[in-house]
This record gives C-alpha cells, sequence and structure tokens, in this order.
C-alpha cells in the first residue's frame, strides 16, 4: 500500500513471488492444505498476512520486506516485575512490546491483539505457562503467533515444547532470548 501500510490479504501471485516459484505450486501446497486460504466470491484465492507468514516461517523462506514492514508486536508475559522489565527493555529494541504481570490479562490481549510472538514464563499465579501455552495453541487465528518460553525451569522444556511453545531460552540469558526471538520470526 502506497500510505506504508503492510497488506493484510495477498494473491496467490504474490505468495508464489514470497517464495520464488510459480503459482502452479501455491495452488498444490493449498490442495494438499500447506498453507490457509479463503476464495473471493469470484473464486479466487486469497491470502491472510497471518497465514502467508506462518506459512514462510513454518518452511524457513526469508521474510519479504513487505510482509516484515514495521516492527513484530510481541507480548511478554511474567509475573516477576524485575524480569518483566528487562525482557520489555531488551525487546524493545527491536519489537514493539507490550508486558503483562498476571497471565488472564495476557491471554485477553494476545486473542484481541493477535501478535507476532508471546514471550512466556512458566511458573506464574493462577495459570501457568504450559496452560497458557495451549489455550493459545488452541485458537485458530494464533496459529501464526510463535511463543517463545523464558524460564529458570529447566525441567520444563520437554513440556512447554509439547504443549507448542517455538522455542525454551532458560534465564538469565535475555540476549539469547531477543536473538532466538527473532529467528523463530524469521528476522535473521
Amino acid at each position: 500500500m502506497s500510505d506504508g501500510t503492510p497488506k493484510l490479504v495477498y494473491e496467490a501471485s504474490d505468495v508464489a513471488d514470497f517464495c520464488s516459484t510459480d503459482v502452479a505450486t501455491i495452488y498444490t501446497w493449498v490442495k494438499k492444505g500447506e498453507i490457509p486460504f479463503f476464495k473471493t466470491p469470484g473464486g479466487r484465492l486469497r491470502f491472510t498476512r497471518e497465514s502467508v507468514l506462518d506459512f514462510l516461517r513454518k518452511y524457513k523462506f526469508p521474510i519479504p520486506a513487505e510482509l516484515s514492514a514495521g516492527r513484530p508486536r510481541v507480548i511478554a508475559v511474567d509475573d516477576d516485575a524485575q524480569w518483566r522489565s528487562q525482557v520489555k527493555r531488551s525487546l524493545s529494541r527491536a519489537f514493539d512490546v507490550v508486558s503483562f504481570s498476571d497471565p488472564y490479562d495476557a491471554l485477553l490481549a494476545v486473542g484481541d491483539q493477535k501478535p507476532d510472538a508471546v514471550v512466556v514464563d512458566i511458573r506464574m499465579p493462577g495459570i501457568d505457562g504450559v496452560h497458557l501455552i495451549r489455550r493459545i495453541r488452541a485458537a485458530e487465528q494464533l496459529n501464526h503467533t510463535r511463543i517463545v518460553v523464558f524460564s529458570g525451569y529447566e525441567s520444563e522444556r520437554k513440556a512447554c515444547l509439547d504443549a507448542g511453545a517455538s522455542d525454551f531460552v532458560a534465564k538469565p540469558a535475555v540476549e539469547e532470548l531477543v536473538t532466538r526471538l527473532k529467528h523463530a520470526l524469521g528476522m535473521h
């Protein structure tokens, strides 16, 4: 779009260009269920920005500048104020970050804002991080959202990844968190 706002819907030819392939390949991927789509009243395929981003990230395609316009949106959840502040400060150099101490408030914001990523601690009052991950993964409209766990509880790594987290970074490695989050979002 001419005003710098990223497009929200793309045509098959756009997706083909992003993947350096032809439109026939895009139709094959659609038939296999690899990339979510919808049809216009005229029967033409269309793809949401989130679906395209999710597909490109899943198959490790580079993210084109057009799709990465603007800074990725991240929601960070940690009940510890000191960690929350440190994570927000570090991530804010590359991302638009909103942080929450309450996991329920964060879950509502995730559903409303549909961020590109969520950074979550595991042990929090009221709802644990694994349950939060499962709730996010259960929402189809959040398939594009990457979840990175940032926690001091290494013993929870497998449970987090099994629940649908994209990655697990052990505290206190905040710079590693930034690097791994960039990687998860295709920002190489």
